[in-house]
């Protein structure tokens, strides 16, 4: 499992982060659950597979562009979460230190009529698979 150098580059990256992020670390209660839910594969979910440091799932985009710059400035790699499958458990892992930026909130489904054309966020696929079976 990866950890931060420090409790004082713990404390600067939680600061670095806007206040109204959902935020889920190792200290936090649902943490482990919710990393469990994303793994669907043998290979993530093993024991010794490397933690993300937080996971953040944001409501707003403020909230994500929050968490690419803070994670950017503390060096720790991203891997962002959308919904769909991730079989390879690609967005789960990592060899570096990472944060995973869950995109769950972004959910909205937006269809034009008129332009016959379709808007979803990240989020939405397992909604739209709801919808389409």
């Amino acid at each position: 499992m990866f950890c931060s150098t420090s409790s004082s580059t713990d404390e600067s990256f939680f600061h670095c982060l806007n206040a109204s992020l959902q935020i889920y670390s190792l200290n936090t209660t649902s943490y482990s659950s919710l990393l469990s839910s994303y793994h669907e594969t043998i290979r993530t979910s093993s024991f010794r597979a490397p933690k993300p440091f937080v996971i953040v799932t944001p409501n707003l985009e403020s909230g994500i562009q929050a968490a690419l710059l803070c994670s950017k400035k503390h060096g720790f790699e991203i891997r962002m979460r959308s919904g769909g499958r991730d079989s390879e458990g690609l967005s789960t892992t990592s060899n570096v230190p990472f944060i995973i930026i869950d995109l769950v909130n972004f959910r909205k489904i937006t269809i034009d009529m008129d332009d016959e054309t379709a808007w979803l966020q990240a989020g939405a696929f397992p909604v739209l698979a709801c919808l389409l079976s």
